[in-house]
């Protein structure tokens, strides 16, 4: 049997001591609260992409996570993003950096000038990776900015959860 500050042939000395006062005097603060989003099990994300075929990796991606629902809102251009969004309310926008009518830059400027309470987090994604435009886009409200190239479908899960 071991008994506390036995010493073992190796020459190890354990012993032991009660910490039960030290940590019930402690004070912790509560966890911070979870946004909405991560609360969900429903999510209504817009996909604002001109590209058919990253829209549809983007769906795929999204669709093998199985603890939520997606209902998906596509648009191809900026300005249909625009209409869409004040129709239909997305909790979540995926938006390409380059669209055929506006920059995502310009698209986030004009969607934040919108009357709406809460706008939902917007996550860009673009074919080249620029830190001065990421930088710009943080600085605008985006949530985050990823590069397509090392978009994988396991960090755009993430990246939404």
């Amino acid at each position: 049997m071991f008994k506390a500050s036995e010493t073992k042939p190796y020459g190890v000395e354990v012993s032991f001591r009660d910490i039960t006062q030290e940590i019930e005097s402690q004070s912790f603060a509560p966890p911070p609260e979870l946004p909405e989003i991560t609360l969900k099990k429903h999510l209504k994300v817009m996909l604002v992409e001109d590209c058919p075929e990253d829209r549809e990796l983007y769906r795929r991606s999204l669709c093998k996570v199985r603890e939520r629902h997606y209902t998906f809102i596509e648009a191809e251009s900026g300005e249909q993003a625009l209409e869409l969004a004040q129709q239909q309310q997305p909790d979540l926008v995926l938006l390409d950096y380059l669209l055929p009518d506006m920059d995502g830059l310009e698209w986030l400027a004009l969607w934040q000038e919108q009357e709406q309470e809460n706008h939902p987090p917007v996550v860009v994604l673009t074919g080249q990776g620029d830190e001065t435009v990421a930088v710009e886009f943080i600085k605008q409200g985006a949530a985050d900015y990823l590069v397509k190239g090392q978009l994988t479908p396991d960090k755009l899960r993430l990246e939404v959860q």
